[in-house]
């Protein structure tokens, strides 16, 4: 055997023992993670370098998977002030990389849903859009929730989205890559644009046509 293919192998047999340690160890610290949420129901797996706050207010109903860099953040106290916020996964909810899910509020992220990189989703924002607020500091104006947010059932948010305060997205809903969702996104519609609205909407096989 030549030394360039003994290197070649060599590589090889090192590139699957790091890619096994990886592995393992992104298992044991989803495993850690596991123990500090309020309720898990299935398979958890959380990528490499997440930020991961208030995850006693997190519940995940069943199969969960987080990708890279994600932050999901319950705020619990913020300002001086508490909050009594609660964060739900349903079964087989993945996030891909870089996403922000914060609430004070409540988020829920039901069965099926895919999450694609980039996508904000929150329920709050700094202050109520007053001039009193607009006079103060960001940081310094408190935090207030227009509503809970509901992502339904086998929805699907493209990359880079934004859900604001209030809405819901419904059953088998899509929103477009790079879409601000300032209000509800009706079952079966594809939503795009700043702020997103209706592009189409699929109609359910056995279902009557809408007026």
């Amino acid at each position: 055997m030549s030394s360039r293919k003994l290197l070649g192998g060599m590589a090889r047999i090192h590139h699957r023992i790091q890619r096994a340690v990886r592995i393992r160890w992104r298992r044991l610290c989803s495993q850690f993670i596991k123990m500090q949420m309020r309720a898990v129901g299935g398979q958890l797996y959380i990528g490499r370098d997440c930020v991961l706050e208030g995850l006693e207010h997190v519940t995940c109903l069943g199969n969960f998977r987080a990708q890279d860099r994600n932050r999901i953040e319950a705020f619990g106290f913020h300002g001086g002030v508490r909050y009594q916020p609660t964060i739900v996964f349903g079964n087989n909810v993945s996030l891909e990389n870089d996403c922000h899910i914060g609430a004070v509020n409540r988020i829920e992220i039901h069965d099926g849903v895919l999450i694609g990189s980039r996508v904000y989703i929150t329920d709050h924002s700094h202050g109520v859009g007053d001039y009193a607020d607009i006079a103060t500091p960001p940081n310094e104006r408190l935090v207030w929730s227009k509503g809970p947010v509901i992502i339904g059932r086998n929805a699907w948010i493209g990359e880079g989205a934004c859900i604001l305060p209030g809405v819901t997205v419904g059953e088998g809903a899509v929103v477009g890559a790079n879409a601000v969702v300032t209000r509800d996104v009706p079952p079966y519609a594809v939503v795009g644009g700043v702020p997103a609205r209706i592009i189409k909407t699929v109609q359910p096989p056995g279902q009557p046509a809408r007026a």
